[in-house]
């Protein structure tokens, strides 16, 4: 059976809903965010995810594995071994998780153990949305052998700037 000229193939039919998608959350292909490619970048990537054919069963690892080496997070245990650090930037950076740092008495913490956020009201429509942001007290202390967790913690925090009660 031969494709008709308005028949679209799956793939056709699965971006179109992925675009859709997109444009509910507000991001479009004229969204000036990020260089104003990032439609067109979510969309290739989930081209290259459609065409490697993953089943239910395979979807998943592969998105945990994907997500966590994009994000610059270890796939397994940080281990604090003299191996683990030194980069190009700075010698007590952790080379398999650059948000770990080593100080000089040998203790160490996570720059992104916490993410704060507030709620704001946009003053055009009065629609609530939260705002999220980091700041000195996002990092934390850690041992190891250490898990990078998958997400930071969430806490509700307004920033001293923004808090009028002080």
């Amino acid at each position: 059976m031969e494709r008709g000229e308005h028949e679209m193939t799956s793939l056709e039919r699965v971006k179109e809903v992925w675009k859709k998608e997109l444009h509910h959350c507000g991001l479009t292909e004229d969204t000036e965010v990020f260089g104003g490619h990032l439609f067109y970048d979510i969309i290739d990537l989930l081209t290259v995810f459609y065409k490697q054919g993953h089943s239910g069963g395979s979807a998943p690892i592969a998105l945990k594995m994907f997500n966590r080496l994009a994000l610059y997070k270890p796939l397994s245990l940080l281990t604090g071994e003299e191996s683990e650090w030194g980069t190009e930037c700075n010698e007590d950076q952790n080379n398999r998780c650059p948000a770990v740092f080593r100080r000089k008495d040998g203790t160490a913490f996570y720059l992104d153990a916490k993410v704060f956020w507030y709620w704001e009201t946009q003053k055009e429509t009065g629609v609530k949305y939260k705002v999220y942001y980091k700041d000195e007290d996002s990092r934390e202390d850690i041992e190891f052998p250490f898990n990078v967790p998958d997400e930071p913690k969430y806490i509700e925090k307004v920033p001293a700037k923004k808090d009028k009660t002080k």
